[in-house]
C-alpha cells in the first residue's frame, strides 16, 4: 500500500500524537478507533463518500490490505492518485449520486457496507470551499486546535461519538 500525502506507517505507529496540518485530535482520534476496529475484523467492506489527500483512505487501504477488507472511495474530484492498493477502489462521482455508485461498485449493493465514512468538510449536497479551503478551518469546528467550540460542546474534555451523544453511534 502506498500514500501520495502520507507515511502510513509513521501514523500507524504514532496515533497517538497525530496531528494533520492545524487540526488536534483529541486523546482517541475518529481514524485511530476505526483503524483498532477494523484490526478486529476481517472482511469488511468500507464506503468513503470524501477523499480529499487520502488521509482516512490510506488508512482505511492498510488494514483492508491486512485483513482481507476492500475500501471504496468516492469524490467529486480526481483523487484516483492518492492511494495505490489492491484493497482500494477509487470512482470520481457526486456522491449523492448512488445508483451510479451501486453501478460502479456493485459488491456494495451484494454484500452491504460494514463500514461507512464521510467527510464533513463540506455542507451537505454542496461543494463548499468555506471562502477558502475547507481544510483552512472553520471557527465552529471542534477538531481545529485552540478552537473554544470543543470544549463548549464537550465538557468533558474529550471529543466523544458514543450512543450518549447527539448524533449517536446507533443511527
Amino acid at each position: 500500500m502506498n500514500s501520495k500525502h502520507f507515511d502510513i506507517d509513521e501514523i500507524i505507529s504514532n496515533f497517538q500524537s497525530l496531528q494533520e496540518k492545524d487540526i488536534t485530535y483529541p486523546e482517541i482520534s475518529p481514524m485511530e478507533e476505526i483503524h483498532k476496529t477494523m484490526q478486529k475484523r476481517s472482511d469488511q467492506l468500507i464506503l468513503e463518500c470524501g477523499v480529499r489527500k487520502g488521509f482516512s483512505s490510506s488508512i482505511f487501504a492498510y488494514n483492508s490490505e491486512l485483513s482481507g477488507s476492500h475500501c471504496y472511495s468516492v469524490d467529486i474530484e480526481d483523487c484516483s492518485d492518492v492511494v495505490e492498493s489492491s484493497a482500494w477502489s477509487f470512482f470520481q462521482s457526486d456522491d449523492t449520486d448512488v445508483e451510479k455508485i451501486l453501478g460502479e461498485f456493485p459488491n456494495i449493493e451484494k454484500k452491504g457496507i460494514d463500514i461507512e465514512e464521510a467527510d464533513g468538510a463540506q455542507d451537505i449536497g454542496y461543494i463548499s470551499n468555506l471562502l477558502t479551503d475547507p481544510s483552512s478551518g472553520y471557527w465552529g469546528d471542534m477538531w481545529f486546535r485552540e478552537n473554544n467550540q470543543f470544549y463548549r460542546a464537550n465538557t468533558t474534555n474529550r471529543l466523544e461519538f458514543s450512543p450518549y451523544t447527539f448524533p449517536n453511534t446507533q443511527t
